[in-house]
């Protein structure tokens, strides 16, 4: 019984241009930011809108963790929009290279990579850290499919009827002593 909250690859080929379209929109609009911040502030309105949509393309596919990962992009942008000021070569080049690392994971899935989103994690914990956190966890990415079809010899173990009253047993004979 498939999980329906689970990584499609058929639903993901189907979205993939729109995502590409996307992550490139973003890039542009973030580049045409990075390079002037004070003359290009519709850039970046552009480009986290981007953002927005391709989160919502992402839920779609259930890419949840790269959901995430993009809420943090996002996160590093609505930073950079309140204060323009706070741009320097090490936010230019954490973006690139985040931006690069997701256009990398996206089309790695595409060939069939797995949907392993802790690939991403190098470049989650640099956004973190640009927006003065310190500590990472790779736990916020990680979305495991808990859904999978136990063998059939599990399947076939015999339950005996009465297993709560033999914790409580047991739990009493721990308890005493005995």
């Amino acid at each position: 019984m498939p999980n329906q909250a689970q990584f499609d690859l058929a639903a993901y080929a189907g979205v993939k241009p729109s995502l590409d379209a996307s992550l490139g929109e973003v890039s542009a609009s973030l580049e045409l930011y990075l390079a002037s911040p004070t003359q290009n502030a519709a850039a970046l309105d552009v480009a986290r809108s981007e953002l927005r949509r391709l989160s919502g393309a992402l839920k779609m596919v259930h890419l949840d963790g790269v959901v995430i990962f993009c809420a943090e992009l996002e996160n590093v942008l609505n930073e950079l929009s309140a204060n323009p000021a706070l741009i320097s070569a090490l936010h230019k080049d954490v973006l690139r290279r985040t931006l690069l690392g997701m256009t990398h994971y996206l089309d790695s899935l595409s060939r069939g990579a797995d949907n392993v989103v802790l690939r991403l994690f190098p470049h989650y914990q640099e956004l973190q850290q640009l927006r003065g956190l310190e500590m990472a966890f790779e736990t916020d990415l990680f979305f495991p499919n808990l859904v999978v079809q136990l063998p059939e010899n599990v399947l076939s173990i015999v339950q005996q009827s009465d297993g709560s009253g033999r914790i409580k047993a047991g739990a009493q004979s721990l308890s005493t002593g005995i």
